[in-house]
């Protein structure tokens, strides 16, 4: 199973939002601030979600991962670099 942290800073004049597998420290998912707001627009994610998210259980991160990725994977006209590692 791979282990990913979220590294998220949304309060920032360029803010972004990454998935790193924890045991590499490879970046596995990237998203800009163009691809946050689309994120945000779209409701898939909320800000209060992402934000309640780093106040709660691992089964909600995981369901936030699990957005991220499908969000990313959905996002063609602007897709968000998303990497994994073999």
């Amino acid at each position: 199973m791979m282990r990913l942290s979220i590294d998220a800073w949304l309060e920032r004049n360029t803010p972004y939002i990454r998935l790193i597998e924890s045991e590499s420290g490879h970046e596995v998912l990237y998203m800009d601030s163009h691809q946050i707001q689309a994120l945000f627009e779209s409701g898939d994610i909320t800000p209060q979600e992402l934000e309640k998210c780093f106040k709660s259980d691992g089964q909600t991160r995981s369901e936030l991962v699990t957005a991220l990725i499908d969000h990313s994977r959905a996002s063609s006209a602007n897709p968000v670099r998303l990497q994994v590692a073999v």
